[in-house]
């Protein structure tokens, strides 16, 4: 098996696994599940991830880079804090595209116990780098005038990230317009 070959059998394990990720949680999928759907045996799957941990990692990973990659585009391309916080939006009303995504944030809260060692400390990078970007645009809108908000901008992140991810799971049995309505309060709380 080549080089290319294998990387491209990583990838697509590693989509496969995001998808049932997105909808199932990281409990409600093994390497069977991933093996049938590639068409190979499982130990394929242990043969670029050992232990199903190794897989979450890189989910997880994956997920913060894309992240990062994302920060970095919007800072860079979206001038205020009212764009700069509908393309955040965004990235939380994608999960609600087809009704049975959950939030990557949210699944892993959810399930932060039962993850192993190596994922906390992924999911811990992932939602980090979420609140450093949330509280650099709060402290810079403010500075603006552009956004009000009692306390300090940390606090205030934590806020509108949780009140985002809460927002995709009520929409999950509530539809896509509790989503919509949570987020027209959260701005009516932060408008100066």
């Amino acid at each position: 098996m080549t080089a290319t070959r294998r990387s491209d059998t990583k990838s697509e394990i590693l989509d496969i696994a995001e998808r049932y990720w997105l909808r199932q949680g990281y409990n409600g999928f093994s390497y069977q599940h991933i093996a049938q759907d590639l068409g190979v045996k499982s130990a394929a799957i242990h043969y670029h991830f050992p232990a199903k941990g190794d897989l979450g990692v890189a989910l997880v990973e994956r997920m913060r880079r894309r992240f990062v990659r994302w920060a970095e585009r919007t800072d860079a391309e979206i001038v205020g804090f009212w764009p700069r916080f509908d393309a955040f939006v965004a990235i939380y009303e994608a999960y609600l595209d087809d009704g049975k995504k959950l939030c990557p944030s949210g699944i892993l809260d959810a399930e932060y116990h039962t993850i192993p060692e190596g994922m906390q400390e992924a999911a811990h990078g992932l939602t980090t780098a979420i609140l450093r970007w949330l509280t650099r645009a709060l402290r810079a809108g403010r500075e603006a005038g552009e956004v009000s908000f009692n306390g300090e901008p940390e606090g205030a992140a934590i806020v509108v990230g949780a009140t985002l991810q809460g927002a995709v799971q009520i929409a999950r049995s509530l539809g896509r317009d509790a989503f919509h309505t949570t987020v027209e309060h959260l701005k009516k709380l932060l408008h100066p």
